[in-house]
């Protein structure tokens, strides 16, 4: 398996090859505020689509993502499972 880093939101392969998030019909995502402090809870499913051979793995995967947004510094914390 191939390494996958996410950059900016977008993911980005170490050989530079183009792995995208598929539309939106295919993902789905919420964002839940901490009732009074400046954070947000934000919940993700989504899929990545790539035509090259070597990632065809990611075609299928289904990824959940649980991340906490701190509006305050303007930092989020994220981590993502692949099912």
């Amino acid at each position: 398996m191939r390494e996958i880093r996410p950059r900016h939101g977008v993911p980005e392969c170490v050989d530079w090859t183009m792995v995208s998030p598929l539309s939106q019909a295919m993902s789905a995502s919420i964002a839940r505020p901490r009732a009074g402090e400046p954070v947000l809870d934000l919940f993700a499913n989504m899929r990545l689509i790539t035509a090259a051979p070597e990632y065809d793995w990611v075609n299928a995967a289904q990824i959940w993502s649980l991340a906490t947004v701190n509006l305050t510094t303007a930092k989020i914390h994220a981590e993502s499972y692949m099912q």
